[in-house]
């Protein structure tokens, strides 16, 4: 900040006096929040979300493997 003898958010700042600027978070922590919030709003509805396509072909699959043996 500037420091100026009339500015009082300067003089403050010199001082110690406000408390730090909150870290903003990263593009990847926003884009997993966004990512996690989409998939929370579409189970709420009722809607399968690609993990949860993604993990039943799976689970199919196992259950195929292990019936064939």
């Amino acid at each position: 900040m500037g420091q100026h003898k009339y500015n009082p958010t300067a003089i403050a700042a010199k001082n110690g006096e406000l408390p730090p600027k909150p870290t903003k978070p990263s593009k990847r922590e926003r884009e997993l929040l966004a990512k996690i919030a989409l998939n929370e709003a579409l189970r709420k509805q009722g809607i399968p979300t690609l993990y949860d396509l993604e993990h039943a072909t799976n689970m199919e699959k196992v259950m195929i493997d292990y019936g064939n043996n």
